[in-house]
């Protein structure tokens, strides 16, 4: 009720540590509630540049991740499941995330793309952080193109550098069949690819798909490998149908 809410209006760490005892009440409505609100309390921690480490550790101490679940299954499963249920899944996603929840990660990808869920979700992700891009690359890879090509352009946004299955991943989706989505793997690439990319984006720029994209991915790619530019320039120069665009 009113302590709740005044309780996510504060920042103290009391006051977190009050809404976490509370997200464990026996009365599953009250726990529904305190767990909305200690997603309002940790966001606006959050946004005030507040540590919430001391209250994620009690959240990991008291496993609170199989509690916050059990609540969202029991709100999904009530009578008014799609009356005031909204606030409560984008809090379970939050504190999933600042647990560190790698398999709420697909769900978490899937909220983006839901626009009543969108902004929890996009906290959400940021906190899960390089843990989400395998999700984000699965559940791309099953959604329409333009959605496809919306979750691609996520990855830059959270790691600098991609491992070898994520660019494998990344490069094999140069070639799909929609534009929208090749010119968002090229972006993808030039913003956490590597300098063999260069040559691989140079050959794809020579098409009609997405060469802009491509273009401007070999461009920044140069500027962080100049050695690898400098070699796959001299590999195609002999070659007039495949430029290097861009350079």
């Amino acid at each position: 009720g009113a302590g709740l809410a005044a309780s996510a209006r504060c920042v103290e760490p009391a006051c977190g540590e009050a809404l976490v005892e509370a997200l464990f009440d026996p009365n599953v409505a009250h726990a529904r509630a305190a767990m909305t609100a200690l997603a309002e309390w940790m966001h606006a921690a959050m946004g005030k540049g507040l540590s919430i480490d001391a209250i994620a550790a009690k959240l990991q101490a008291r496993d609170a991740g199989a509690r916050v679940r059990a609540i969202l299954a029991g709100a999904a499963e009530g009578p008014t499941q799609n009356e005031g249920t909204l606030p409560s899944h984008g809090a379970a996603l939050t504190l999933l995330a600042i647990l560190g929840d790698a398999e709420a990660a697909p769900a978490i990808v899937r909220a983006l793309l839901d626009p009543m869920l969108a902004r929890s979700a996009e906290a959400a992700v940021s906190l899960l952080g390089a843990a989400a891009l395998p999700a984000l690359l699965a559940v791309g890879e099953r959604e329409p193109p333009s959605r496809h090509a919306a979750l691609l352009l996520v990855v830059p946004t959270l790691t600098g550098a991609l491992d070898e299955r994520a660019l494998a991943v990344v490069r094999a989706t140069l070639g799909h069949a929609d534009p929208e989505v090749a010119a968002a793997a090229a972006q993808v690439l030039g913003a956490v690819g590597e300098g063999s990319d260069i040559e691989r984006l140079a050959l794809f720029a020579t098409g009609d798909r997405a060469p802009r994209s491509a273009a401007l991915a070999i461009e920044s790619l140069a500027e962080k490998h100049p050695a690898d530019a400098l070699a796959a320039f001299e590999r195609l120069a002999g070659d007039s149908s495949k430029t290097i665009a861009g350079c």
